[in-house]
């Protein structure tokens, strides 16, 4: 009330029939249905006021776009209903049966072969390719079972092969047609000073480059044999190598050919044993034995000492006789640096040798001249090891003394 009415509206009211209703934009922006009258004293003559009446249209169409909406709905639902009704059907139908022959196939090549497919319903095509599919499947099941049983037994013989292979205290090595090595037993560390690797490297170790120079000839020749007699011949060798600290190291060598089940030549495998300690007993042994008639007129004793000091590496040795009821000694021989030294008479107190007499040996690997500062032969040569032994007369009782000094440690 007391608001212009809008010039649209007012047109409109103007043009339109009485009673009639029409549509505009209101006074208040939003659209309403208007209704006007038109009062006239005498019909024919221009109006002369106008009633009219507005409702906001929203008001009157809301209430059936709630209903349309709503029915909108219930017919949307039932059909989304009826969609997953037929849906499901046709998986129990079909779908599913054969997502399970999938899921089957799938665990199959998981290598679960347990899996089945179980009944999947019908007596067609898709009944028979189940059937089909776990049939497959429980053969597999053994087949496989057979295979890993196969495998474990396998893996358990090379297990117990590589404890063997592996512990061996042999230098073991297995050399392939070509020449090449195909496997290097680890003891070869022990033997040598080199590992596998070094043997099997890139730039590999070859045997040759650590024998001794005075027995090379001799591996030459054993090498020849083994190319010329072909691979049927089982050869044996004692030489000598060099190991990797410097050290002169005896060996035994054996090698033999190996074949195939069907008769294939594969190689030949080899053992290396050190042997170093027993070539040290012959060749003592052999000493005693050829002795007398070899040395003729020598003195026994600075021979002995002398061969002591050679064979062990060795720097003094000497041959003792004990006096004054164990408590002195009288040098027989005394070998030091290479040469022979005078014989002296000196007391056993405060020395290494005075701990040897009544032991069958006494040994001190390291540090022997800090365990006696007061021998001055120890002190003098700067000894580091000691090795004494006692020599026994035919009634049992202790008669003399062997003692080998060395400047480096045992």
């Amino acid at each position: 009330v007391g608001e212009a009415i809008r010039a649209n509206v007012w047109q409109d009211i103007v043009a339109r029939a009485p009673g009639v209703p029409f549509t505009n934009i209101g006074a208040d922006g939003r659209r309403r249905i208007y209704a006007v009258q038109k009062l006239s004293r005498v019909d024919g003559e221009a109006p002369y006021f106008y009633v009219g009446v507005s409702i906001l249209e929203e008001e009157i169409v809301s209430e059936p776009k709630r209903e349309l909406r709503k029915n909108l709905l219930l017919l949307a639902a039932a059909g989304l209903m009826s969609l997953l009704g037929a849906y499901y059907a046709g998986t129990v139908g079909i779908v599913r049966r054969i997502e399970v022959l999938g899921k089957v196939a799938n665990a199959y090549a998981s290598g679960l072969y347990s899996e089945r497919t179980g009944n999947v319903g019908g007596n067609d095509e898709i009944s028979q390719l189940a059937k089909d599919i776990d049939q497959i499947g429980a053969k597999a099941e053994i087949h496989f079972k057979e295979i890993k049983q196969a495998e474990d037994a396998l893996r358990k013989s090379e297990e117990h092969l590589r404890i063997v292979s592996d512990n061996a205290n042999d230098w073991e090595y297995w050399r392939g047609p070509d020449g090449k090595l195909k496997w290097v037993s680890p003891s070869c560390k022990d033997i040598t000073g080199y590992s596998p690797e070094e043997f099997m490297g890139d730039n590999p170790l070859d045997e040759r480059q650590i024998v001794h120079p005075d027995d090379f000839r001799l591996w030459e020749e054993h090498i020849h044999l083994v190319h010329d007699n072909n691979e049927h011949r089982h050869l044996d060798l004692d030489f000598r190598i060099l190991k990797y600290s410097g050290e002169v190291v005896w060996i035994s060598h054996s090698c033999k050919p190996v074949f195939s089940n069907d008769g294939a030549f594969l190689g030949r495998r080899v053992c290396n044993r050190d042997i170093t300690e027993r070539k040290a007993i012959e060749q003592a042994l052999t000493f005693l034995a050829t002795y007398g008639n070899a040395h003729a007129g020598n003195n026994f004793f600075e021979d002995l000492a002398k061969y002591l000091a050679e064979t062990l590496k060795m720097d003094f040795v000497c041959i003792d006789r004990l006096e004054g009821g164990g408590l002195n000694a009288r040098t027989l021989a005394v070998y030091f640096d290479g040469h022979f030294e005078d014989n002296i008479t000196y007391a056993l107190k405060d020395t290494p040798c005075g701990n040897v007499v009544g032991k069958q040996t006494c040994c001190f690997p390291r540090d022997v001249r800090s365990l006696f500062p007061n021998d001055t032969v120890l002190q003098d040569m700067a000894a580091e090891s000691y090795v004494g032994v006692t020599l026994w007369d035919s009634a049992g009782q202790p008669n003399g003394i062997i003692a080998d000094i060395g400047r480096h440690p045992l």
